[in-house]
């Protein structure tokens, strides 16, 4: 193929979809195009495909997927010297980062994006900017305003030649995290909580409030809000009754234990 061949065929995949008579013909997915681009082995369309992917799952709040795709991202920007899709894998890893949990990472993360994050705005779409102005709000509300902003700072002051090797590093944790949950599930054992989450949990099995947990357990209604999501997460559910089923499930609890 000739330069610029890969391009004109992703469009021709496009324009097919679209003539008359191919109307029921759904167009390429997020995935499909990624996939194209890698059998085409087109350096371009393989960044971008990446942070696109990556995006899409961080806006689905699908964490441990979106890692994995920014992970790959950061390899294929280091490998290629092509920067342009860096600033999207950025923001996907920040939003990624906060919905594992992972608040603290998350604001350095973002610190290192701050100076210039009038520009990256300006990039996304009212849907992306919604969902990372959004994290920030949660992430300064868990954290305090002033640890919030102390966290920032220090991304900020993190050596920019120093930031893409912290976010391969942050990404490739995440995704490793989330194939050992994943494996964890499909053997069917129980994920491992700390002791913390296992009283926090069995305080969940009770039926108290985050606000009468905290008191039960000498800490904060927010400390408590950030292991029960981590519990959730661990456990793969949605909420606190699916929380308390699959504990009995996988014996975290007893019945008859508080």
């Amino acid at each position: 193929m000739e330069l610029g061949d890969s391009e004109l065929l992703v469009q021709g995949v496009h324009i097919a979809r679209s003539l008359p008579g191919n109307e029921h013909v759904a167009r390429p997915s997020e995935d499909e195009m990624l996939a194209l681009a890698r059998s085409l082995g087109d350096a371009d369309l393989i960044g971008w495909n990446l942070a696109i992917v990556a995006g899409r799952d961080a806006l689905r709040g699908a964490a441990f997927s979106a890692a994995a795709y920014v992970r790959d991202g950061i390899e294929h920007v280091r490998r290629t010297g092509d920067v342009r899709s860096a600033p999207l894998l950025s923001i996907s890893l920040v939003l990624a980062r906060e919905a594992a949990g992972d608040t603290s990472d998350a604001c350095r993360v973002h610190g290192c994006l701050v100076d210039a994050w009038d520009l990256l705005r300006s990039g996304l779409n009212d849907v992306q900017e919604e969902a990372y102005e959004s994290a920030l709000v949660r992430m300064e509300q868990a954290l305090g305003a002033e640890v919030f902003a102390g966290l920032i700072e220090e991304g900020r002051h993190i050596p920019i030649a120093e930031r893409m090797a912290l976010a391969e590093q942050l990404a490739d944790g995440l995704a490793r995290r989330g194939a050992e949950e994943g494996a964890e599930r499909a053997r069917g054992t129980a994920p491992t909580l700390t002791k913390r989450q296992l009283e926090v949990l069995a305080e969940i099995g009770t039926g108290a409030t985050n606000a009468q947990i905290a008191t039960r357990l000498g800490m904060t209604p927010k400390t408590v809000m950030h292991h029960t999501g981590a519990i959730y997460r661990r456990l793969g559910v949605r909420g606190r009754a699916d929380a308390v089923a699959a504990a009995y499930r996988l014996g975290l609890l007893e019945r008859g234990e508080p």
